[in-house]
């Protein structure tokens, strides 16, 4: 029934596609165009108040809307420990208002925002609502002195610079001398903002199209993936894990399981060396199961996933401080790891007992007081 099912979609999917191709090719329309959306999960770091980030998805929504792309805006919570580590699809975009430009974003001194990263498969787009305060009284100043006709509101600026910024994600890699991706705008630029007429080319409104469609079957083609029945036995991903020569260690709890511990989990959690992600990646592409991010974003955010039916979450970090700033190195719990059965004739790694309570206590969430109370009460029995 599953089966038949996708076989249904596939069928829906690719009739969707011939008809929007010859729907659009008669109208000779981009409004025209239909099916073309996407979808920009919203991060408001720099707490803009309400009415002027409503008033800037406004104004990037028609920018798009113009082109014949549809935007749905998704407004997220912050958690200002979570800033860096929020993971991404291939067709999802994650635009992060952010105070301030953070060392190591690599901005211009002109630029308003970035997008990390070259090619595709990003999804995260940064904009440093300072920088679209201070360019709004810089142009507010230049009205007063009478050098241009009218001055654009701070959330026209943050719109245009969402616009801007996701034009990069969606195939526009290189800035323009005109219009919305200019490297930087000037006054004339400006003032066609504030009238609402500064816009993409017609190339590049072809392009930023050609790559919404590339993103929406990414999207499709993950969901028939995650339809299809899942290849993940968990004796033979763990033999994978081991025979890759990973430096891969075994955390949370599925390695108190393997203690033997009457516990239930459904995720896999692994502390491995930043310089082992590509061959821990293609271990686990055998089993279907696709990293969240490029090596190069994992050990820029410590960490990243690997998901299909299954959840492997996965630490990268060189070293972690507990909550209460113990300073606990890979390498070190590399040196004292212990290799453990967890089905016939597969071992893995886990921490020695004193470091596992250490790792436990790198969030100390309630949990981990229960799992460590249980670790120290093993400690507790080995011959000393």
């Amino acid at each position: 029934m599953r089966r038949s099912f996708t076989r249904y979609l596939r069928r829906a999917a690719i009739l969707a596609g011939i008809c929007s191709t010859a729907q659009a090719a008669v109208s000779g329309s981009v409004k025209m165009q239909p099916g073309l959306k996407i979808t920009l999960n919203v991060y408001n770091w720099a707490h803009v108040d309400s009415e002027t980030l409503i008033r800037a998805k406004q104004e990037a929504t028609r920018i798009y809307r113009e082109i014949g792309v549809e935007t749905v805006w998704l407004d997220h919570p912050v958690d200002e420990a979570q800033q860096n580590s929020a993971p991404h699809r291939v067709s999802e975009i994650y635009v992060n208002i952010i105070p301030q430009a953070t060392e190591g974003l690599g901005l211009l001194s002109n630029a308003l925002g970035i997008v990390p990263g070259a090619g595709r498969n990003r999804g995260r787009v940064y904009v440093c609502y300072d920088r679209v305060e201070r360019l709004y009284r810089k142009q507010v100043a230049g009205t007063a002195r009478g050098k241009t006709a009218r001055s654009a509101t701070t959330a026209q600026i943050l719109g245009y610079a969402m616009a801007h910024e996701i034009g990069h994600l969606l195939g526009l890699d290189a800035h323009s001398d005109l219009g919305i991706m200019s490297v930087a705008w000037g006054p004339t630029d400006l003032l066609n903002l504030a009238y609402c007429d500064l816009a993409f080319t017609p190339q590049q409104a072809s392009v930023i199209r050609f790559e919404v469609e590339l993103r929406q079957q990414a999207a499709m083609e993950f969901i028939l993936a995650v339809m299809e029945p899942s290849r993940f036995e968990e004796g033979e991903f763990f033999a994978a894990i081991t025979t890759s020569a990973t430096r891969a260690i075994l955390i949370g709890r599925r390695a108190l399981i393997a203690l033997g511990f009457p516990l239930l989990t459904r995720d896999y959690d692994f502390w491995i060396h930043g310089d082992d992600i590509a061959a821990f990646n293609k271990a686990a592409a055998i089993f279907d199961l696709f990293p969240s991010r490029s090596p190069d974003e994992a050990r820029s955010a410590d960490r990243y996933f690997l998901e299909n039916d299954e959840k492997v979450d996965v630490l990268v970090a060189r070293v972690v401080f507990t909550v209460d700033r113990v300073r606990v190195s890979f390498d070190d719990v590399w040196a004292r790891r212990r290799m453990i059965e967890v089905s016939c004739g597969v071992e893995v790694a886990i921490p020695s007992l004193d470091d596992f309570i250490l790792t436990k206590r790198f969030v100390a969430r309630p949990k981990d007081a229960e799992d460590i109370r249980m670790l120290e009460t093993l400690r507790s029995q080995e011959p000393t």
